[in-house]
């Protein structure tokens, strides 16, 4: 019995030796990268001598001509099952406003105060008109507008424009940028990730190809850290401050829109009341043309008056002579 349990006990032990040895086969492997990394590692013995393998990882492996390294970046937990799904997204509105007015300075005004007085800005401006062209009509002035309102202000800011505003038309749009977004912040952080480790390596590194190799990669790493850098500036820009275009118009009188006409009378109606209105704005016109042309017409008609009367005594002149022989 004691001969037996011997033989099973020196059996079980066999067992978990070789087992044992198999884990330690199998995680050998994934110990020596971790552990024997000739370039992400604290050991003191770094190993200098195996140049060629070091130029060959720096200047060849995918990961660091695609502007990454090899392990992977920790992505972020994602909060969309906590917070609104729509908070997460990127959205850039764009609202193109038409309007016109009859008071022009005060128009301008009161849209320069509701931009400021919302927290937007103004990025770009111009005006034209005011001039009197040679057929005596005044040429109407003209604003346009490039406004940042904050997005969350750019319901207020529609709002606010009436009284000395007549908006003719407008059209807002929406852009959601929200994977072009994130995809720029994921490139960022892993291109940072590998900002640090090739700073790790340089550290280590005595021989001057290798340094020059690291150098060289770590110098377009931050040019790309800065490219995408000021791409994410502008897209939160973006995102924050709606852009709205504005053309603003001076106007005699407002525009009116006019439903489609549905029956024969309808259409009678409008055509009079256009009609009526043509004459009428015909009628001012020839009146402003006729004040406008009036000192050359003056002047004509002096002319005229007085040429005429040079031309009747001369003729009389010319009727004295025969009498005055006889």
């Amino acid at each position: 019995m004691k001969r037996t349990r011997i033989i099973r006990t020196l059996c079980l032990l066999a067992a978990l030796l070789i087992s044992c040895t198999a884990c330690g086969a199998s995680k050998a492997p994934m110990d020596s990268m971790a552990g024997d990394d000739r370039y992400y590692s604290n050991s003191a013995d770094f190993d200098y001598n195996l140049k060629t393998e070091s130029e060959s990882f720096v200047t060849s492996s995918p990961a660091i001509s695609d502007g990454a390294m090899n392990a992977p970046v920790k992505p972020e937990e994602s909060t969309a099952g906590t917070a609104d799904p729509l908070s997460q997204r990127k959205i850039v509105k764009t609202m193109r406003i038409s309007a016109e007015t009859k008071a022009f300075d005060r128009a301008t005004a009161a849209i320069e105060a509701l931009c400021a007085q919302l927290g937007g800005y103004i990025e770009s401006s111009s005006r034209s008109g005011g001039s009197i062209r040679y057929s005596s009509a005044v040429v109407a002035r003209s604003a346009a507008y490039t406004l940042r309102i904050p997005a969350e202000q750019l319901d207020a800011f529609r709002a606010g424009m009436d009284g000395e505003i007549n908006v003719v038309s407008e059209n807002t749009g929406i852009s959601d940028i929200t994977d072009r977004y994130f995809d720029v912040d994921t490139r960022l952080a892993t291109l940072k990730t590998e900002e640090e480790r090739l700073l790790a390596m340089l550290e280590k590194a005595t021989e001057l190809e290798y340094l020059i190799t690291l150098e060289s990669r770590l110098s377009e790493v931050r040019y790309q850290i800065e490219s995408y850098t000021g791409t994410l500036r502008r897209y939160d820009s973006q995102v924050a401050y709606s852009t709205v275009h504005l053309n603003l118009d001076e106007v005699l009188e407002y525009t009116q829109v006019i439903e489609a006409p549905q029956t024969f009378g309808e259409r009678m109606s409008i055509a009079l009341q256009e009609s009526w209105a043509d004459f009428v704005d015909n009628c001012k016109d020839f009146a402003v043309g006729f004040v406008y042309a009036l000192p050359t017409l003056i002047v004509l008609a002096v002319i005229f008056t007085a040429a005429v009367v040079i031309i009747v005594s001369v003729v009389k002149k010319h009727r004295r002579k025969p009498q005055d022989k006889e």
